[in-house]
């Protein structure tokens, strides 16, 4: 069986560094990519780095449509200010 592919939205956040931790920990998961804001100051820095882990070659892309197709999840945790 494959890892379950998920991007995470929101990845330069705390809890975004931390949900790429636990999802970087889990066996039958993989980070399939890493969401940020345009303007966001970690827009371009690898996920993993952002997450305390070794880099994963996901940095944020500055265009999110392709991504979905990558993966079966998304775990969103976004603001709106």
């Amino acid at each position: 069986m494959s890892a379950l592919r998920i991007v995470i939205a929101g990845a330069g956040g705390r809890m975004g560094r931390t949900l790429t931790r636990a999802v970087s920990e889990t066996t039958d998961c993989l980070v399939a990519s890493a969401l940020e804001a345009n303007g966001h100051p970690d827009l371009g820095a690898d996920a993993g780095v952002l997450a305390g882990l070794p880099a994963l070659g996901l940095p944020p892309p500055d265009h999110a449509l392709p991504l979905p197709a990558r993966a079966e999840a998304l775990i969103d945790f976004t603001t709106t200010q």
